[in-house]
C-alpha cells in the first residue's frame, strides 16, 4: 500500500483532468429526430438533447405548438428543423424523412414519442377509436423506424421508444392504449435483438404518469403523482448516454415488481385505484 500511495497522488489529478465535464455536449452535431415534439415530453426532449449539442428535428400535427417550440429553441440557440407530419400516414412520414436527408442530415437518434391516450371501457369504445390509438402509438413508430433505420444502423445510433406502464401491465379502462403500448414494447425489444450485433442501442421507456397537456385534456382523474416532462426527459437523456435497454420511472417501478411477482394483488390494487378515473358510460 505504501508503494501504491505515491502513484495514487499522480493518478488522482490525472483522473480529475480526464473526467468528462458536465458542460460537455455528448450529442454535438448529432441529428436527433423526435416525433410528437410540439409539447409535453416531446418538447422537453427537444430542449434536453438540444442542450447537449444535438441538431433537433421535430415533427407533430400541432402547427401552433411547433411554432412555439421553434421560437423557444431559437432563443436558446439550439439548431433545429420542424415540420408538420401525420405519423399515421406512411407517405407523410416518408416525406418528412426525405426532407431531413435533403438538408444533408444523417440521423443518429430517433425518439418515437408521438402518442395519444384513450380512457374508456372496451364496451364504450368503437373499433375506429381503438384503431386510431394503434395507428398513432404503434404504426406511426414503425413507419418512422423504417425511414430512419439505414442511417441509425450506419451511425451505430439510438432508437428510443416511449411506451408506458401500460406496456407491461394492465390499466383499467385503457384497453386500446395498453394494446398499443404492449405492441410498442414487443416491437422494440425484439428489434434490439436483431440489432445487437450491429452495435445499435434500443431503449424502451416505460414512464409512470407524466404531467402533460394530454393528461389534462382527457381529464385523467387517477390520483397517482405525475412527474414533470423535464424530469422524465433528463432520465431518458441519461439512459441514452448509458445505453440502457429499458427505463422505468415513478410508479412504474412498483407496478413492474408487483405485477411480475404478485399479479393478482396488482390487479386488485390497480382496479381499486383506477376505476374512478374512467368516465362513466351514458
Amino acid at each position: 500500500s505504501f508503494v501504491l500511495c505515491p502513484l495514487s497522488f499522480v493518478l488522482c489529478p490525472l483522473s480529475f483532468v480526464l473526467r468528462p465535464s458536465s458542460n460537455m455536449q455528448p450529442f454535438k452535431n448529432k441529428t436527433v429526430v423526435i416525433t410528437g415534439a410540439a409539447r409535453g415530453l416531446g418538447a422537453a426532449l427537444c430542449h434536453r438533447f438540444g442542450k447537449a449539442g444535438a441538431y433537433i428535428v421535430g415533427c407533430d400535427i400541432n402547427r401552433e405548438g411547433l411554432t412555439a417550440l421553434s421560437e423557444e429553441l431559437t432563443q436558446l440557440g439550439i439548431q433545429h428543423y420542424t415540420q408538420i407530419c401525420d405519423i399515421t400516414s406512411a407517405k407523410n412520414v416518408q416525406d418528412f424523412f426525405s426532407a431531413i436527408k435533403a438538408n444533408g442530415r444523417g440521423i443518429d437518434v430517433l425518439i418515437n414519442n408521438a402518442g395519444i391516450t384513450n380512457i374508456k371501457l372496451f364496451e364504450d369504445n368503437s373499433n375506429e377509436e381503438i384503431m386510431q390509438v394503434m395507428d398513432v402509438n404503434f404504426r406511426g413508430a414503425v413507419f418512422a423506424t423504417r425511414e430512419a433505420y439505414a442511417d441509425i444502423v450506419a451511425n451505430k445510433g439510438h432508437f428510443i421508444a416511449i411506451s408506458s406502464v401500460a406496456g407491461f401491465a394492465p390499466l383499467y379502462g385503457r384497453t386500446a392504449y395498453a394494446a398499443s403500448k404492449h405492441a410498442l414494447l414487443g416491437f422494440f425489444e425484439t428489434l434490439r435483438t436483431e440489432l445487437a450485433e450491429k452495435d445499435v442501442h434500443v431503449l424502451v421507456v416505460c414512464p409512470g404518469f407524466i404531467d402533460t397537456p394530454i393528461r389534462a385534456k382527457t381529464q385523467d382523474k387517477s390520483t397517482y403523482k405525475s412527474a414533470s416532462p423535464a424530469h422524465i426527459a433528463e432520465l431518458i437523456f441519461k439512459a441514452t448516454l448509458q445505453r440502457k435497454p429499458m427505463l422505468i420511472t415513478g410508479i412504474g417501478k412498483l407496478s413492474f415488481f408487483v405485477k411480475r411477482f404478485f399479479p393478482r394483488l396488482y390487479e386488485r390494487l390497480m382496479i381499486k385505484k383506477m376505476r374512478n378515473s374512467v368516465p362513466k358510460s351514458t
